[in-house]
């Protein structure tokens, strides 16, 4: 069996799965395989836990016989014959649509396959030592802070995709990263719940990338101790990167989701150009990736990734497609089919950012009364955009004053707040590489204080 680590090789099993799923009757075949390589060095409780390796090649067999799909998967390329036959035997018995197809395949931008050659040489004390250096760094900023959890991972992937419509694509990239959970600890007092990661192409960036994030970690950490009670009332809630892209951006994707809008599940259905926010917001799915972190050229379905302007100063400009939703609307996919070897497409988006505002996020937080979010965890009717949930790791500002404050409850709806946002960050924090995201502060918001215990 060739190296299927090479996207050449991994492309060619694809192309050969193909040929022989149409000798076995196939009317339309579809191959979508990924093989990861991925060093792991796991901490917990302040120490080493444990270090491993692990591989693992996937295939995603899709067959379309007149208008029905079926699908299936294995991790074993010995049994692709297999997995072919058992797709076929799924789609005979599948309910008939319309619109199921596979897409022609369209031109791909030139790209080079994102593979720094350090990566082939890092080794796994190499790595072992760059973890516990960070642990000790970030525990010796105060010896209140306590990891529950932390990793730092290398990993290689190959993703290659044929059809029997003529799609072959294959792709190379390798990444490197980590992240940092825990909390500080004071005596008997224990601080809320903090986080942070970072995640690069370029191996020489990753310990400056490290570094950041777990120093933001302790920062969030040590600064949740003290909480009291808050304060409820109506005001202004500043939210934080994390926020905005945990909470906020994945309501406005959902809606924006071309399937969403056909089924009538998302309110933006008959708003395309529209106000649908405030007129600083701008919302773009980027494509191919943020600079200096490119992604695989091509989504789950071969088609070439396209950056796409969601949201623009405030007006509804464009959905996400993949190629089914395409055909029910008879235009072009917009190359945001997402998933993987285990499942069947489906719209998503990959890199995202907000366009940075004007204002500097100190002013966004001088506050005479309001709340700085910096973790939200909640949840929403999607039909409506109504949410209410938890902010935690919390301030309370009071005439300019923060002060950290227990779990406090927010509520209001999506598409109001949207409207109601007075103020976006020039600062923008990188997440992962793939977001890049603002402060955002919003007005009129409902916030109920939670109690001691």
């Amino acid at each position: 069996m060739d190296d299927t680590t090479r996207p050449e090789s991994l492309l060619s099993v694809c192309q050969k799965a193909v040929l022989n799923a149409q000798r076995a009757g196939a009317e339309q075949v579809e191959i979508y395989a990924t093989a990861l390589l991925d060093h792991q060095v796991a901490m917990q409780k302040n120490d080493l836990d444990q270090v491993s390796t692990s591989q693992e090649n996937l295939f995603g067999i899709r067959i379309i016989q007149n208008g029905r799909q079926g699908f299936a998967t294995t991790n074993r390329p010995d049994q692709l014959d297999h997995s072919i036959d058992e797709a076929i035997r799924l789609a005979q018995i599948s309910p008939e649509d319309p619109w199921v197809n596979l897409p022609e395949p369209s031109p791909l931008n030139d790209h080079l396959n994102c593979t720094d050659a350090k990566f082939d040489e890092i080794q796994l004390p190499e790595m072992v030592e760059l973890a516990m250096n960070r642990l000790q760094e970030t525990l010796a900023i105060d010896s209140r802070l306590t990891v529950d959890s932390a990793e730092i991972s290398f990993s290689r992937s190959t993703v290659a995709v044929a059809s029997s419509r003529g799609v072959e694509a294959a792709w190379k990239g390798a990444t490197a990263g980590g992240f940092i959970m825990g909390m500080a600890v004071d005596g008997s007092q224990v601080g809320s719940f903090a986080y942070d990661g970072a995640q690069v192409r370029q191996l020489d960036q990753l310990e400056s990338g490290l570094n950041d994030a777990f120093e933001r970690f302790a920062a969030k950490a040590i600064g949740a101790l003290d909480a009291r009670n808050g304060r409820s009332f109506r005001g202004p809630v500043v939210l934080s990167p994390e926020v905005v892209s945990e909470f906020l951006v994945p309501q406005i994707l959902q809606a924006s989701s071309a399937k969403n809008i056909r089924l009538g599940r998302s309110p933006l259905a008959h708003l395309m150009n529209q106000s649908v926010a405030s007129d600083s917001l701008t919302l773009v799915e980027v494509g191919a990736g943020l600079p200096g972190f490119p992604l695989c050229p091509f989504d789950r379905e071969g088609q070439p990734r396209a950056p796409v302007t969601i949201i623009q100063n405030g007006t509804l400009k464009n959905w996400l497609f993949d190629s089914y939703e395409g055909r029910a609307v008879n235009q072009d996919s917009s190359g945001h089919a997402r998933g993987g070897a285990r499942s069947l497409p489906y719209i998503g988006a990959e890199a995202i950012e907000i366009l940075p505002g004007n204002q500097a996020k100190s002013d966004l937080e001088n506050m005479e009364l309001g709340l700085i979010v910096n973790r939200f965890s909640g949840n929403s009717n999607a039909s409506s955009g109504d949410f209410s949930g938890t902010a935690k790791g919390s301030f309370l500002v009071e005439n300019g004053n923060k002060t950290p404050i227990l779990e406090t409850t927010i509520s209001g709806n999506i598409w109001s707040i949207l409207q109601q946002i007075s103020g976006i960050s020039c600062e923008r924090l990188n997440l992962y590489g793939i977001q890049n995201m603002p402060w955002i502060r919003l007005e009129d918001v409902s916030i109920t204080a939670g109690q001691a215990g």
